[in-house]
C-alpha cells in the first residue's frame, strides 16, 4: 500500500505553497478541495481531519484493495484565508488580488462575468480579467488535467446542499448519486440541487471537460464564516457522504434498492 504523500502543486499570489496530499494506489481516483473561498476556511479543517482519519481506518476497506487513489487540496486560497482570519474581513471570499477563484474556470466564464456584473477586484464575485488568470485556480486546473480523476468534490459553506450538474454534461446518474450522498447524513439530510444560471466554477469546468462526476457540497448552516465549534458535526456529515461516493467510485455495489445497475 502506498503511504500518504504530499506535493506542492503551485503557489498563491503572495508566494504561499498550495499543498496536495494523496493516499491509496488504485486505478480509480477522487479529488477533493477546500477553502477556495476565504471565509469558508472551516472546510480545510474538516477535509484534513477526514483525510487523517481515513488514512488510519479506511485502508481496511476500499483503499486496502488498491481500488482508489484520493487527492486532497485542503487550502486552495491561503492568502484569502489569512486575510479573513488575521485581517478580520469576514465578508472576504476572494484571493489576495480580489479575484473570486470559483468564478475563474473556463466553463461559461464570459457568461458568468456578465451575470455577476463585477468589473473590479473586491471581496467576492469578480472573476478576474480572464479565465485562470490566478495562480491558485491554475494550480487546481493543472493538477486535475494531470491526474484525470473519476470524480471531484469542492467543499464550500453553507446551505446543506449538493450541486451535481453543469449544462447537462454530467453523467446521467449524477443526480441519483448526489441524492444518495445527501441521504447518508441521517439527522439532517443534504439536498441534491440541480443548478441553473451558474457558470465558471471548478466543478462546472470539470464536468464540461471530463463528462464525469463533479460535486459542490455546501456544508452546514448559518452565516459565513461558520464558527469553529461546528467542525466536528460537519466532519461526521462529510464522512457519511464520502463513504457513499468512495464506495461508488471503487465499484462496490450499494445495497440501496434505488441503485440503477445499468448505470454502473
Amino acid at each position: 500500500m502506498e503511504q500518504s504523500q504530499k506535493h506542492i502543486i503551485g503557489y498563491s499570489f503572495k508566494g504561499r505553497p498550495i499543498w496536495a496530499f494523496t493516499c491509496g494506489n488504485g486505478p480509480k481516483s477522487l479529488h477533493i478541495n477546500a477553502s477556495v473561498h476565504a471565509n469558508e476556511w472551516i472546510t480545510t479543517i474538516v477535509l484534513l481531519r477526514w483525510f487523517m482519519k481515513m488514512n488510519r481506518r479506511y485502508r481496511k476497506t476500499y483503499l486496502n484493495e488498491d481500488a482508489i487513489k484520493i487527492w486532497v487540496v485542503p487550502l486552495v486560497n491561503p492568502d484569502g484565508v489569512d486575510l479573513v482570519m488575521n485581517g478580520r474581513r469576514s465578508d472576504w471570499k476572494a484571493n489576495a488580488r480580489g479575484v473570486d477563484l470559483n468564478d475563474q474556470f473556463p466553463a461559461g466564464w464570459e457568461v458568468e462575468r456578465k451575470r455577476r456584473g463585477k468589473l473590479k477586484a473586491g471581496a467576492r464575485d469578480f472573476g478576474g480579467d480572464a479565465p485562470l488568470s490566478e495562480s491558485e485556480s491554475m494550480a487546481l486546473h493543472d493538477l486535475v488535467k494531470r491526474t484525470s480523476p473519476d470524480a471531484v468534490v469542492a467543499l464550500h459553506t453553507q446551505g446543506r446542499e449538493i450541486y451535481y450538474n453543469y449544462r447537462d454534461f454530467e453523467p446521467r446518474d449524477a443526480a441519483w448519486l448526489a441524492k444518495q450522498m445527501g441521504l447518508a447524513v441521517t439527522k439532517n439530510a443534504y439536498r441534491a440541487v440541480k443548478l441553473s444560471n451558474s457558470d465558471a466554477g471548478f466543478k462546472d469546468w470539470f464536468i464540461q471537460e471530463f463528462r464525469k462526476y463533479g460535486f459542490t457540497i455546501e456544508m452546514g448552516s448559518g452565516v459565513n464564516p461558520l464558527p469553529i465549534k461546528y467542525h466536528s458535526t460537519l466532519l461526521i456529515e462529510f464522512e457519511a457522504m464520502m463513504n457513499v461516493l468512495c464506495n461508488f467510485i471503487a465499484g462496490h455495489t450499494p445495497t440501496n434498492k434505488e441503485y440503477p445497475p445499468k448505470y454502473k
